[in-house]
């Protein structure tokens, strides 16, 4: 349903040290996202899915043979009717995942993060109410 795609808003609070606010970057990747599975068709939808990044960590556990990484983003999302400005849906999801490493740069460290954006990604296109407000 054309009519139904969302425009997607993220907002953030925090210091994060990147190059772009870390919500800008989130924003792009889920609204890539949404996009390839024909969520998101442009300002012209009828809602708008605002995020608020609620968590975005990283850890280490070192341990006697291996050493793990782990992130974990979370997001509380809100689904609104442009028209009436009125929630429809929301909901918190948590993309975490977990590398073992030897060495870590930052390359590491953005892969680790993209992953978990990426479970993040996939938790919200499989939600059934989500998706029951574009079929």
């Amino acid at each position: 349903n054309a009519s139904a795609r969302p425009f997607f808003k993220m907002s953030a609070t925090g210091a994060y040290v990147t190059k772009e606010p870390v919500a800008d970057i989130l924003k792009k990747g889920l609204a890539e996202a949404l996009q390839k599975n024909d969520f998101i068709g442009g300002d012209s939808g009828r809602y708008e899915l605002h995020g608020d990044l609620q968590l975005f960590d990283g850890g280490v556990i070192n341990g006697f043979w291996k050493t793990t990484a782990k992130a974990q983003i979370t997001v509380r999302f809100e689904l609104v009717e442009k028209n009436s400005g009125q929630p429809v849906w929301h909901d918190t999801f948590t993309g975490q995942t977990t590398k073992d490493f030897v060495f870590a740069n930052k390359d590491f460290y953005a892969s680790l993060f993209s992953d978990a954006a990426t479970e993040l990604a996939k938790r919200l296109i499989a939600d059934k109410t989500f998706r029951s407000f574009f079929e």
